[in-house]
């Protein structure tokens, strides 16, 4: 996950004010403790907006990340993107 240009892109996204966020991890293969970091910082804008927030497709070593920092218990993580707006809707 190149932090940067993702980081560069969830400014964008809380500057237009919008109701639901849904990250979608289908392309990440490799995330470390920056990437992580921003999920972490992107859930708390979220929340201080009354923006709902949600993963999807965390696999691999992503999921294991997430799961080690114990992420998991705080992230709400789809399987199904289908699913996933319905839910944030």
């Amino acid at each position: 996950m190149d932090t940067v240009p993702f980081n560069e892109s969830l400014n964008a996204f809380f500057e237009r004010n919008t109701k639901a966020l849904l990250i979608d991890l289908s392309g990440v293969s490799q995330m470390n403790s920056s990437g992580l970091n921003i999920l972490v910082k992107s859930l708390t804008r979220s929340r201080i907006r009354n923006c709902k927030f949600a993963l999807s497709y965390a696999e691999g070593n992503v999921k294991k990340l997430i799961e080690i920092a114990k992420m998991d218990r705080v992230f709400t993580i789809y399987n199904k993107i289908e699913q996933a707006i319905n839910d944030l809707k």
